[in-house]
């Protein structure tokens, strides 16, 4: 599924892309990699806010696990911000 949206991102189809993630998540909802690349789509769709609660959904779900966001998810936070 992430494979498959991210080829839908790199083909300027963001919100196909949003979609898949979202389908993935459904799945499997401890997927980090696939939070980050749903953020990256809703930003490329100008979803900001969307995006904003999409990542404090992945910090929610990782604190819960006892998790720290990864490096990548970190610096997603300075493109919500910015």
């Amino acid at each position: 599924v992430e494979r498959v949206g991210l080829a839908l991102l790199e083909a300027g189809q963001a919100r196909r892309a949003a979609e898949m993630f979202r389908q993935g998540l459904a799945a499997n909802p401890q997927a980090e990699p696939l939070f980050r690349s749903l953020i990256r789509a809703q930003l490329k769709l100008g979803e900001r806010s969307e995006a904003a609660v999409t990542y404090q959904a992945c910090v929610s779900m990782l604190e819960q696990l006892g998790a720290a966001p990864a490096p990548e998810t970190q610096a997603l936070r300075q493109s919500l911000v910015g």
